[in-house]
């Protein structure tokens, strides 16, 4: 008898290993047939054309959807499209869930809100992404740098490496990002010019 039942228990347990693949497989391909429709919508709204996948009430689930489907889609999206994106955000208190996902325990939905908190530009978000530039993880202090950086309102560039820790050279996205920076500060005689610039000037001398 107890060998019965330890020979079922062995056959049961694969048996329920491939029901979970099977059920977060199908989770999975739900998420992303979602997330598809949310982007057509947001490109829709972009646009200024009527979205009706969402004219109606949301679930949290596809709140949450729709926001990681508009950050994806504003790294790609510039000027009025864009704007009008954030707008729309707007009435789904992206702000406030964004705020919320910057102290979730899971750092790479920290890392998407600092990226999602950099498209909205407020200040609230400022005050937060600031302060996700000491966080413990190494890509939220990234995404959030990146966001500081575009938002124009991120520190000098040596206490930005202070605080993000970055040891040698940071990641070549950021080093663009503070390159750009770095060639349109505010005040002409801190602005950086690059060697083809230097070089100009030079001959020109």
């Amino acid at each position: 008898m107890g060998l019965n039942l330890f020979a079922q228990g062995l056959a049961a347990h694969p048996f329920s290993r491939l029901f979970d693949r099977l059920f977060h497989g199908r989770r999975k391909r739900a998420q992303a047939r979602i997330k598809r429709k949310f982007a057509e919508a947001l490109m829709l709204a972009g646009n200024g054309k009527r979205a009706p996948y969402l004219v109606r009430r949301l679930s949290g689930f596809e709140h949450r959807l729709l926001l990681v489907s508009a950050i994806e889609l504003l790294r790609v999206m510039r000027g009025a499209p864009a704007a009008r994106i954030v707008r729309l955000l707007g009435r789904y208190q992206a702000r406030e869930t964004l705020g919320a996902w910057m102290h979730h325990q899971n750092p790479a939905l920290r890392a998407l809100a600092a990226e999602g908190l950099g498209h909205m530009g407020d200040s609230q978000g400022c005050l937060a992404l600031g302060r996700a530039l000491h966080d413990d993880d190494h890509h939220v202090r990234i995404a959030a740098a990146e966001s500081l950086i575009k938002l124009g309102v991120a520190p000098p560039q040596d206490e930005l490496m202070a605080a993000l820790e970055v040891g040698g050279e940071p990641p070549a996205r950021l080093w663009r990002m503070l390159d750009a920076m770095r060639a349109n500060h505010p005040d002409p005689s801190r602005r950086a010019k690059d060697d083809f610039q230097l070089n100009e000037a030079a001959v020109l001398a």
